[in-house]
């Protein structure tokens, strides 16, 4: 009998749905950590430029790279890969894929070192003119955008040297990208930052205690010029790089000098 109640308790906490939150639904990976906190817009900006803050996205050496850009298809300056750590919120410092890009869709970073990574973020548009339109910025289209936002991102992660466009999709982050959860965005419960969920501002995900990582990339809803074609303006990354063996060495060593000293004095 006590081993059925097992049995039953254990397969209940195997069909446990995702974890549910208003309008955006999270569903990590076997294995790993992927949660929210209910943050909204954080960091939103109404200034023209509107800065992130720094992280290792747009650290320098970073670089961001991705399946296709808009830009240069309508001939513009932005919607482009480098406007994903350019260090900018708002729509004429994003990024949209252009049209005829094979799937997968996305947008990635690859970090100046391999680095131990915490916590990911991203929008579609965090500022450069007011929520409400009071007030439209500098930006091309005014006001706040909305649009190009909902659906199913998938976020992954690799450790292999020097990720590109090339680096395949192997399911293990030694080899190729592996993916640690998606993120169903529905629909927004509010247009302003704090409250309710609101898919086009700035959010931030936990990834539990950090995972060692060369690079990031985000496959994204859509793509092209059509209202389908997926928008963000910002993909940042926070954590800390991995100490080099040299460095690391380094540290040690002056930290037992340190020591050694103490004893002797």
């Amino acid at each position: 009998m006590k081993k059925s109640l097992v049995a039953i308790t254990l397969s209940s906490l195997l069909a446990l749905p995702a974890a549910v939150h208003a309008t955006v639904v999270l569903a990590p990976s076997a294995g790993f950590t992927l949660t929210w906190d209910g943050n909204d817009g954080v960091g939103f900006n109404p200034a023209s430029p509107a800065p992130v803050p720094a992280n290792l996205a747009n650290a320098p050496g970073a670089v961001a790279f991705t399946s296709s850009d808009l830009g240069p298809q309508l001939g513009i300056p932005f919607h482009v890969a480098a406007n994903l750590n350019d260090g900018f919120y708002g729509n004429a410092n994003s990024w949209i894929g252009g049209d005829g890009a094979a799937a997968p869709f996305y947008a990635a970073i690859r970090l100046a070192s391999l680095s131990t990574v915490t916590r990911i973020a991203f929008g579609r548009d965090n500022g450069n003119g007011a929520f409400d339109d009071s007030s439209p910025g500098t930006d091309c289209c005014g006001g706040q955008l909305d649009d190009r936002n909902l659906g199913i991102y998938t976020i992954q992660y690799t450790a292999v040297a020097s990720p590109n466009g090339s680096t395949a999709n192997t399911g293990l982050a030694a080899t190729g990208w592996q993916t640690i959860g998606t993120l169903n965005y529905l629909s927004s419960e509010d247009n302003a930052p704090g409250g309710g969920f609101t898919a086009h501002l700035r959010h931030e995900y936990g990834l539990g205690d950090g995972l060692q990582a060369t690079g990031f990339r985000l496959l994204v809803p859509g793509t092209g010029v059509g209202a389908g074609g997926t928008a963000i303006d910002e993909i940042e990354l926070y954590g800390s790089p991995v100490p080099e063996p040299a460095a690391a060495f380094g540290l040690l060593s002056g930290l037992a000098a340190m020591a050694l000293r103490r004893r002797r004095a």
